[in-house]
């Protein structure tokens, strides 16, 4: 679905990608994991057009993601980010509609969408006329969540999505989401520094390191098969991957 060649992208003399090959299949969920400032996030940008390799290719679908096009292109796309990006001047309803109502949707169309939507998401009703300030950390994320599935896109781009909540918190939205996933069938590539989340949500993850992917694989490669000692360091250092991997199995 997305394929990059030889990406590389540099912020002055901070080298954030080097040299990056990397296809993403359809189907299933891609986590890229690593370290904070290892171009993780750089990269799900680039994917999505939002900013432009200094070098190399992005394609979706066989088509070159080039900045005339990227606007278009992103139309086919769901994102979502870390404490949800809502704005804070729009209820839940406006931003969960937002994209929809700036097309020109018909509002019958519009309504039944967010209808499905809010069961999906499991999101109270009541709160749809509130603003971003009154709603929980887990209702921001159901309605970021609403706004990304709202153009029922082929792909969902998701940078940390679930990193600036509670531990309890999260634990259930890991859980609902990876029901949503596998309900919807979506292809998901997702962005966390968690490995236990990586674990529990990846079909296919990729280990960063400065710029560069150091270990690409199924999780069981990681605990098993590190491609090096940075690889069996970074996983030895995350206690929560035991429990993971034995609700996995």
């Amino acid at each position: 679905m997305i394929a990059l060649e030889h990406v590389s992208k540099n912020y002055g003399a901070l080298r954030a990608l080097i040299d990056i090959n990397l296809v993403v299949s359809r189907g299933g969920t891609t986590v890229f994991i690593g370290p904070s400032g290892c171009g993780k996030s750089t990269l799900i940008r680039i994917m999505m057009g939002l900013i432009k390799a200094d070098c190399g290719a992005v394609s979706y679908k066989g088509l070159i993601v080039e900045e005339e096009k990227a606007e278009t292109l992103r139309r086919n796309f769901g994102y979502m980010i870390q404490g949800g990006g809502l704005f804070p001047h729009l209820t839940a309803r406006e931003n969960s509609t937002l994209m929809s109502r700036y097309l020109r949707h018909p509002e019958s169309l519009i309504s039944d969408r967010l209808e499905e939507l809010i069961e999906l998401t499991r999101l109270p009703r009541e709160v749809l006329d509130h603003y971003p300030v009154q709603l929980s950390g887990g209702q921001k994320q159901r309605v970021a969540l609403i706004r990304a599935l709202m153009l029922d896109p082929e792909l969902l781009m998701l940078d940390e999505p679930l990193g600036a909540l509670d531990p309890i918190v999260r634990y259930q939205l890991q859980t609902e989401l990876r029901d949503i996933f596998q309900q919807l069938g979506k292809t998901v590539i997702m962005v966390t520094h968690d490995i236990g989340e990586a674990g529990f949500f990846g079909d296919d993850i990729v280990l960063l390191r400065e710029g560069t992917i150091v270990q690409r694989g199924p999780i069981k490669d990681f605990v098993n098969n590190p491609s090096e000692p940075f690889v069996e360091e970074f996983v030895s250092a995350q206690r929560t991957l035991l429990d993971i991997l034995e609700h996995k199995t």
